[in-house]
């Protein structure tokens, strides 16, 4: 990734990391052992989740009602945004949708400021996907919009972290049928790569399925349960990690300047399904 991140606690600048890689309130040395929260895998024909959250209304204090996520901020973050609770809202439902529970990150206009949450506990191998709808303001021509991302960070924000992240401030931001995510990965050994992935759709547009297997040695990053790109490696960290969602703006190379009107973001859910080995269920949702 090209833009720099930095977390700021109430007081001070305390770390430098890579994009969309931001540095959350949770230490794995003071406030959670960070121990993996993996559980048994399903024997049935049918795989269930390990971890799953809709995101239904009832936060306080800015953590879901099990405890298991964290809304975090305030504090200045990845690309010098200003991460705010503020800006992550819940809603029982979302037009055309028959789910329940709906997260919106909202991305200020003409501001550097953005939203963020992650998971307190860590979590390890397996299959990590979230279905989401990504904002639809972008202006490639005046190079102005977001990142709006799904990712797992090593445990103690080290730089270890893979993840999807859509650039609206591309050309795919205005096309009525395709897309573009970019899947990347960044090794503790100091190599990273971007994959720049077109899509048969625009993820603006309606929701869809984006998540990663992640095995000993490997990567698989899939779109509604189909494999579309893998990376294999000895490097690939081992350590369990937290699961993130962010949504910045303000790098000109990576997302684009501060949008001229807010920018949301809709996440309907997360899973994980722990210690498996393929894509749960077929790939069907």
């Amino acid at each position: 990734m090209n833009p720099i991140t930095a977390k700021m606690s109430s007081v001070a600048l305390s770390a430098v990391v890579m994009a969309c890689m931001a540095l959350g309130p949770v230490s794995c040395t003071d406030r959670t052992p960070c121990e993996p929260a993996d559980g048994p895998v399903q024997q049935d024909a049918r795989i269930e989740p390990a971890l799953f959250q809709d995101f239904l209304p009832g936060w306080t204090d800015n953590k879901s009602p099990d405890g298991v996520w964290l809304i975090n901020g305030i504090w200045v973050a990845t690309g010098q945004n200003t991460f705010d609770p503020a800006n992550v809202t819940f809603t029982e439902t979302y037009p055309g949708e028959q789910g329940r529970g709906f997260m919106h990150f909202k991305s200020k206009a003409n501001e550097k400021n953005g939203s963020e949450v992650q998971t307190i506990p860590c979590y390890g191998y397996g299959y990590y996907e979230v279905r989401m709808k990504v904002t639809g303001v972008g202006d490639p021509a005046e190079n102005r919009g977001v990142c709006v991302s799904f990712f797992w960070k090593r445990r103690n924000y080290e730089r270890a972290e893979w993840d999807f992240e859509f650039l609206t401030n591309g050309e795919w931001i205005t096309s009525p049928d395709s897309g573009v995510v970019t899947m990347n990965y960044h090794l503790d050994n100091g190599q990273s790569k971007g994959h720049y992935q077109q899509l048969p759709f625009n993820p603006s547009k309606g929701f869809h399925r984006y998540g990663f297997l992640w095995q000993p040695h490997r990567l698989d990053w899939t779109v509604d349960g189909k494999i579309l790109y893998s990376f294999e490696s000895p490097d690939v960290a081992s350590e369990p990690g937290y699961i993130m969602m962010n949504s910045w703006t303000g790098s000109r190379n990576w997302g684009g300047l501060p949008p001229a009107e807010d920018a949301i973001s809709v996440y309907d859910w997360v899973k994980f399904y722990p210690d498996v080995t393929s894509i749960p269920n077929d790939g069907q949702e």
